[in-house]
């Protein structure tokens, strides 16, 4: 009973977070949710700051999970490329404002982020050592690569009301579309900018 009950707050506080961001969340609202009473919420967390960390490292645990799976896989470095775009992509259409989030909770309080994400700091880092990058010889460092990759992946998301106005007569299949051909998209473009 007490671990459902805690898996529903963390499912309730991710949406919440993930759409209000921490300063508009609501511990009342998270409890409301949830389906539990305010002082409930606080018996499991303490504080606001104590959730949201906790919702945060779950969000990185899951993509740092995902990314080191593909990263340790046989593939080659275009399939890994392609795997790691795929995966952002679905995460994203889970969670679609989960770009929004991200980058808004950089700009509002970059140091509560960290605090959230230092504990995956080495994970990363390691992430970025394992990329076999030996055939990228001009990619200047793995962090580099990370983020050209990131930030092909994420940008559409985040500028979805402006690409559906520009390129897709509002239509959210064309974007769908659009999406599903990113990671070979992505792939072909970092393949053919170290050529």
């Amino acid at each position: 009973m007490t671990e459902k009950i805690e898996q529903i707050i963390i499912a309730k506080s991710k949406e919440i977070f993930i759409s209000q961001g921490f300063a508009g969340a609501r511990m009342q609202a998270i409890a409301d949710a949830a389906g539990i009473n305010k002082a409930l919420l606080h018996y499991y967390y303490r504080s606001k700051e104590k959730l949201y960390v906790h919702v945060v490292q779950e969000i990185i645990e899951e993509i740092v999970k995902n990314i080191i799976t593909i990263i340790e896989s046989e593939s080659d470095v275009e399939s890994k490329i392609k795997n790691i775009v795929e995966m952002y992509s679905m995460m994203i259409k889970e969670y679609p404002k989960l770009p929004l989030f991200f980058l808004n909770e950089i700009h509002e309080d970059p140091d509560r982020l960290i605090r959230a994400i230092n504990k995956y700091k080495d994970r990363i880092i390691n992430i970025q050592n394992q990329l076999d990058l030996t055939d990228l010889e001009h990619l200047d460092t793995s962090a580099h690569f990370l983020v050209n990759v990131i930030s092909m992946s994420v940008f559409p998301f985040l500028a979805k009301p402006l690409l559906n106005r520009l390129f897709f007569d509002q239509s959210d299949y064309q974007f769908d579309r659009f999406i599903e051909d990113r990671p070979r998209v992505i792939s072909d473009v970092l393949k053919n900018s170290l050529k």
